[in-house]
């Protein structure tokens, strides 16, 4: 038995976890058709850097890495834990829509109250990425790491408010990352 359903992020059901991906009929974009932008993340919790290296690389939201450690615990393979847990990543995006209102009001309160919205409305279905280094090393510490990546600017829900220094983007589940450097300390690799 999946124990995902019972994450306090709403209604979960079997149904929404176990549903299967559709097959998009959109016509596939060509890679000069779409625009990137590099962002960094700098991290020095342990539990999501172990994630990053037992997913060859996937840095998940608070949801889905819930959600992923939860099948893990009850047996499911990687693949499967890894699908679970951005499908419930998707569902708290859902209801951190519904609650707040919009896209644009839950940025907002994602980045005011940052990991003080967990406790009220649950794990958070978005990750923090800045596109400014310096900060991604501020944020790493001195023992945690820098991490890189390239993403479509179409998965950026949000840039920086202009009451921000830190030049943060929302992205939603979760993003494929490679190492960029030791905390700030600045090591290039």
């Amino acid at each position: 038995m999946c124990v995902v359903c019972q994450l306090d992020m709403g209604s979960f059901s079997r149904r929404v976890l176990r549903k299967s991906g559709r097959k998009s009929r959109r016509k596939r974009q060509t890679t000069s058709d779409v625009q990137y932008i590099t962002v960094y993340r700098g991290t020095c919790l342990v539990d999501e850097l172990r994630l990053w290296r037992e997913t060859d690389g996937h840095v998940l939201s608070e949801a889905a890495r819930d959600g992923y450690h939860l099948c893990v615990w009850d047996g499911y393979a990687f693949g499967d834990a890894w699908r679970a847990g951005l499908r419930a990543s998707n569902v708290a995006m859902t209801n951190a829509f519904t609650t707040w209102g919009s896209v644009g009001d839950y940025c907002l309160a994602h980045s005011e109250f940052g990991t003080d919205l967990r406790k009220d409305f649950g794990p958070r279905p978005a990750i923090s990425w800045t596109t400014d280094l310096p900060t991604a090393q501020r944020f790493a510490g001195k023992f945690g790491y820098v991490l890189k990546a390239r993403v479509r600017i179409d998965r950026v829900m949000n840039t920086s408010w202009t009451s921000s220094t830190e030049s943060e983007v929302l992205i939603r589940n979760g993003v494929w990352a490679q190492f960029h450097s030791q905390g700030s300390e600045g090591i290039e690799r």
